[in-house]
């Protein structure tokens, strides 16, 4: 039986089931449930308050929300019903007692609840994930609106609050961009847990894109490691809708929830010192299990036939592997998860082999050769570290530790400092041809069952302590990369100079195009006595040296363009007035929301002192902009960090982005992209703010901004080869109005 009939039949498209007619709790979009005979329609009894209006009563709602909480038995406080972290004694049976009592309540019991008491309710394990993500929603609308009523009325905040505000604001924005993606997707987002405050005010936030969780035949869950806080939760939504998109490239047809557990207390800030300790992954760990322990709990609690769930596959990255393998440790996870995959491990804590998780042969490793995080786990269980036998446990990629290793290498264009090597980079598309990287592919093969499909690569080994060389042989690092089929040109050029920490053999490198393998100790060819002759990459320079513009680099992607519907765009009558539409005024929330504390117009200058700097002529244009000195394009092309930080990229349909300007611009930037480091003079503010949605694929080049106007750069830029106007007009892009 699938999972969605359990306590209702799903809408394919909606995840919800057509409403059943009559019956006093029924609102519209509410699904139903089926039970017993073909044609016998009534409401699932925990779905009674979706679309229930709250009583406008706040008391009155109060009292009737108490009320609920008595029928409990024995009745309960409200906090008794919120699921507690670690609570390794009670969990599952809260969340069992959860289900019966919620499924007893009237709709309008269930709305007060979820208005009276949003962060119980919301971080109750057992609710339905509907109502915990409308409770959750609710809190964070509250706090958000509550700190920015306050800026409205001219209220000056501390410097706490308006770090507070910020802080809301971005993840309310987080939200709605995982929210506009996964409804390409056919999918939702579902916020399960939220307490901004735990932690010591890094806060936890448990959030689900895809199916509805409690309703998905494959529930994935993603374990983040160091500075990760809820701030992060941009990023860890993009990591779970990659991975959602990879499983449904696997299994289209599939009911699939993608769960970005920002869940623990990962090492950040000051305490990013406990990176090197295990305390935090301790705790870490067995929070993770009793979330996962009570949340099937809460599943089992509506299935027929005694049916009981497991079919969770946790995917730990980095000092999340070493979290992942502590809720692992005695096998407590089995029965509880299908598969475990840990990614860019620094050790895997206490497992000695990977048997020791209970779950049979479904125990992955993903270790990238050019990942130096990995290099910290030891080679031999009993061993903490490779370096003085300090660190966080065995490298779960070496052969006694018995994973499955996939496929996990990546090109030399995502081997970048931004992806600290390729430590980053395992959740992405490659960025030229926007396929799968080898890592990605097989998560989403994983997470659909298709074990059988997995790519894998040899495990490292370690050397006799008497053969010459470094102690770890590591046979992934050169050979070709297995992506998926793309009808483009693909290179599989890739750095395979070996980093210091391992060893391998350079005669079992293949040769791939104009590399040569490393040194023997290690080096890159650059410090080697062999290297090649330096001079500039052909992409960027031209014959004499010289930085090739921007607009005349040939994108390998350049093909997904009609350029002959471009060019109809570009003759559009109404161009000019299109381009030139006003957008959101500087006073916008969303726009000073980009603006730091910190943040100075002329970069700490006065008003003499930039337009020196920066307007020297004080002169303008022949369409009234400043003739302003911008970076020299010979080393920041087109605003470029530099000529080689220029990546070639798709924006696939569904994906947002802003700017700054009328239309006729080619920049553009990921939405929320703090002001200073978008490094634009001060009058860019009033130009005009607009956001824009990808509707169909667009190559752009992507890379960091250059220091400009006063002002630091840093953040990312994107370079369209045709004006925003026109990719407009010809149904690239759509604007979102603010």
């Amino acid at each position: 039986m699938a999972r969605g009939d359990r306590v209702g039949a799903l809408n394919d498209a909606h995840g919800a089931s057509d409403p059943a007619p009559g019956g006093p709790e029924q609102s519209a979009g509410q699904p139903d449930s089926h039970h017993g005979d073909a044609g016998h329609h009534e409401i699932d009894p925990a779905e009674r308050g979706r679309g229930v209006p709250s009583q406008p009563d706040a008391e009155r709602a109060r009292g009737m929300a108490n009320g609920a909480l008595w029928k409990r038995i024995p009745p309960v406080s409200p906090d008794e019903v919120r699921h507690h972290l670690a609570d390794k004694r009670f969990g599952e049976q809260r969340a069992r007692d959860n289900v019966a009592w919620w499924r007893e309540l009237s709709g309008e019991e269930q709305r007060a609840l979820i208005d009276a008491y949003p962060y119980e309710i919301g971080n109750a394990e057992g609710v339905p994930a509907w109502a915990r993500n409308e409770a959750n929603q609710h809190q964070l609308t509250q706090r958000l609106d509550e700190l920015q009523s306050r800026t409205d009325a001219g209220e000056r905040l501390t410097r706490g609050e308006r770090k507070e505000l910020r802080r809301y604001a971005d993840l309310q924005r987080a939200l709605d961009n995982a929210k506009a993606e996964a409804a390409h997707l056919g999918g939702e987002v579902h916020i399960l847990a939220f307490d901004p405050k735990v932690f010591h005010g890094d806060g936890r936030m448990v959030v689900s894109v895809g199916h509805d969780p409690h309703r998905a035949d494959s529930v994935s869950w993603h374990v983040p490691g160091v500075t990760t806080t809820i701030d992060k939760l941009g990023g860890n939504l993009g990591n779970a809708l990659n991975h959602l998109k990879s499983v449904a490239m696997e299994n289209p047809d599939g009911k699939t929830a993608s769960i970005a557990w920002i869940g623990y207390d990962a090492p950040s800030g000051k305490g990013i010192f406990r990176m090197a300790f295990h305390g935090l992954a301790s705790e870490g760990g067995a929070i993770l299990h009793s979330d996962i322990a009570a949340f099937n709990a809460g599943i089992d609690g509506t299935a027929a036939h005694g049916e009981h769930f497991s079919n969770n596959h946790i995917f730990g990255h980095s000092y999340g592997s070493t979290t992942t393998s502590y809720a692992g440790r005695n096998g407590q996870l089995a029965g509880h998860v299908h598969s475990i995959t840990l990614a860019g491990s620094p050790g895997a804590a206490l497992q000695r082999h990977a048997s020791d998780f209970g779950i049979g042969e479904h125990v992955f490793v993903a270790s990238s050769s050019r990942d130096i995080v990995t290099a910290l786990g030891a080679r031999s269980p009993g061993s903490l570290g490779r370096f003085f036998g300090v660190g966080l446990g065995v490298d779960p990629a070496m052969a006694p530790f018995g994973a499955h290793r996939v496929n996990a290498e990546f090109p030399r264009h995502m081997d970048l400092l931004n992806t600290f090597g390729t430590h980053t980079a395992y959740y992405e598309f490659d960025p030229v041809l926007g396929v799968r990287t080898e890592s990605l592919a097989n998560f989403g093969r994983i997470a659909a069952g298709h074990f059988d499909d997995v790519h894998i690569d040899a495990p490292r080994t370690e050397r006799p302590w008497w053969q010459p060389g470094l102690r770890t042989d590591e046979p992934a690092q050169g050979r070709p990369l297995r992506l998926d089929e793309t009808n483009g040109q693909y290179s599989v050029e890739r750095r395979i100079w070996d980093a210091r920490w391992h060893s391998g053999h350079p005669d079992t490198l293949p040769p791939v195009h104009e590399e040569v393998p490393g040194a023997d100790d290690g080096t890159p060819p650059e410090h080697h006595d062999h290297a090649p002759a330096a001079g500039p990459p052909s992409r960027d320079y031209d014959v004499n040296g010289r930085t090739i513009p921007t607009d005349q680099l040939t994108h390998p992607q350049a093909g997904l363009l009609d350029e002959s519907l471009l060019d109809g765009a570009a003759a559009n009558p109404h161009r000019v007035s299109d381009a030139l539409a006003p957008g959101a005024p500087s006073t916008h929330p969303e726009v000073q929301n980009m603006l730091p504390d910190s943040y100075h117009p002329n970069g700490g200058l006065t008003q003499a002192e930039w337009n020196r700097e920066y307007w020297p002529t004080g002169q303008r244009d022949a369409h009234g902009n400043p003739e302003l000195v911008w970076p020299d394009p010979q080393t920041h092309p087109q605003g470029f960090s530099s000529p080689e930080n220029r990546t070639p990229g798709v924006l696939n349909p569904g994906q947002l982005f802003d700017r700054f300007g009328p239309g006729f611009g080619v920049f553009g930037s990921p939405v929320g992209t703090l002001f200073p480091e978008r490094a634009l003079p001060p009058h860019s503010l009033d130009a005009g703010y607009h956001r824009y949605e990808v509707v169909r694929p667009i190559p752009i080049w992507e890379g960091r901004i250059a220091p400009a106007m006063g002002q630091p750069g840093g953040g990312v830029q994107y370079y369209f080869t045709r004006p925003i106007v026109d990719l407009v007009n010809a149904g690239y892009l759509k604007e979102i109005p603010l």
